[in-house]
């Protein structure tokens, strides 16, 4: 059987903790590490935390391999790639200052605004072969 090619294989790991991510709180059980008030990651969100750490390595792992092929896009298109890069820190940093200072529910805009632009540069690099 052939292997899960990338970009392929990580983005469905990531879909895959994802949803594991979304399931309801009820249904998570007790915080085993308490992040801050109302927060925390429950048995459940240490599992999804399994294959969203190895989709994430795998990405970093399939976009180094493309980097000639990025920094030519990141010449040819700097202000598309300035963008790509402004909402990628507003997701990273909306999910982090939710995390540690209880903006409710902000960590789910921020969560999807960071993954899915990191889908679509994965899903834009994955037409170009390693270099």
């Amino acid at each position: 059987m052939k292997a899960i090619e990338w970009p392929r294989g990580p983005v469905f790991l990531m879909s895959f903790a994802i949803l594991i991510f979304a399931i309801p709180a009820q249904w998570e059980g007790p915080y085993l590490f308490k992040i801050s008030e109302g927060q925390g990651l429950s048995l459940l969100d240490t599992i999804a935390l399994i294959p969203l750490l190895i989709s994430t390595g795998w990405i970093q792992k399939g976009l180094w391999g493309r980097r000639i092929y990025l920094f030519n896009k990141i010449t040819m298109y700097p202000g598309s790639a300035s963008l790509i890069i402004f909402f990628i820190g507003l997701g990273l940093g909306l999910l982090i200052a939710s995390a540690f200072n209880n903006f409710y529910y902000w960590w789910a805009i921020g969560g999807m605004t960071f993954v899915f632009i990191l889908l679509y540069v994965v899903l834009i690099s994955g037409k170009m072969k390693k270099q």
